[in-house]
């Protein structure tokens, strides 16, 4: 369920999970008192379209088509917020406008609701294909776009959950050559749909020093065709598969990776990434 709610009034535990949904932070409301769970500014209209409306009633109309429009280009926030709902958690859209039937955060719900559902390509990418534009949150939950990455090498390493053991070889492996990474100038990002708070123990717990970014809403898992069935002591379920790419700093996947072995996977990308510099 979403509901929506002014940021000043006074938080209570049915609120569930709480997001400010605004880009600037509100006036005379501390942190303590907001008691937030996300400030999800990214999803906030842009600037110049929030410029725009003024909260004028005349232009909301228009301002809902516009944001619409908008939030079709950011998907992964959407589907963020979709994936909390769905796991059965209400959802409390914050904000600070006086108008409290003609704000963006009534917009973002309506969206939510009723806007088009994400479609997914069909099969893994391959080499030699651009790499699908993602965005997700770290263990920080600072957010982060493929695309502000160009220009050097990226490792996106699909991963199926923090803490159980092929995982964790296979994240220490890439902990422990990590030097080398970054002297070929190579960025690397674990991937799985594990939670903020889940990566951030994962990482605090192993020392990592590379990024994690949560998948909660299964939808880098999905563009990249990783998320299929498996088995395990004869029960199919749905998971993630442990697929890695390679891409390069032009944004093209050079290498990808299937059924990978945890135990030597940091040495066999850093040998490719010799060969292909």
């Amino acid at each position: 369920m979403f509901d929506i709610k002014r940021i000043y009034v006074k938080a209570e535990k049915g609120d569930g999970f709480r997001v400010l949904v605004d880009r600037l932070w509100p006036r005379g409301v501390s942190k303590k008192d907001a008691r937030l769970d996300l400030w999800l500014k990214d999803i906030a209209p842009s600037d110049a379209l929030r410029n725009w409306f003024g909260h004028d009633p005349r232009k909301w109309p228009a301002f809902e088509k516009r944001y619409a429009a908008e939030l079709k280009g950011k998907p992964g926030l959407v589907e963020f917020l979709r994936a909390k709902e769905r796991a059965g958690k209400k959802v409390t859209l914050l904000f600070a406008a006086e108008d409290e039937a003609r704000n963006n955060a009534a917009a973002l719900k309506r969206y939510l609701a009723n806007g088009p559902k994400m479609k997914f390509p069909a099969g893994m990418p391959k080499a030699g294909s651009i790499a699908p534009e993602i965005e997700l949150p770290d263990q920080v939950g600072v957010w982060h776009r493929l695309s502000y990455h160009c220009g050097g090498w990226v490792l996106l390493y699909f991963y199926p959950k923090d803490n159980t053991p092929g995982c964790t070889k296979e994240a220490c492996g890439l902990r422990d050559y990590f030097p080398n990474f970054k002297k070929l100038k190579a960025k690397v990002f674990g991937i799985s749909v594990d939670s903020v708070q889940s990566h951030a123990k994962f990482a605090k717990k192993y020392k990592l020093p590379f990024t994690l970014l949560s998948d909660e809403g299964r939808v880098a898992v999905r563009m990249y065709g990783v998320w299929g069935k498996k088995k395990f002591m004869g029960r199919e379920y749905e998971g993630t598969l442990r697929t890695s790419f390679l891409i390069d700093p032009k944004g093209k996947i050079r290498k990808v990776y299937k059924d990978v072995d945890p135990a030597v996977h940091a040495k066999e990308v850093l040998a490719d990434l010799e060969d292909l510099k």
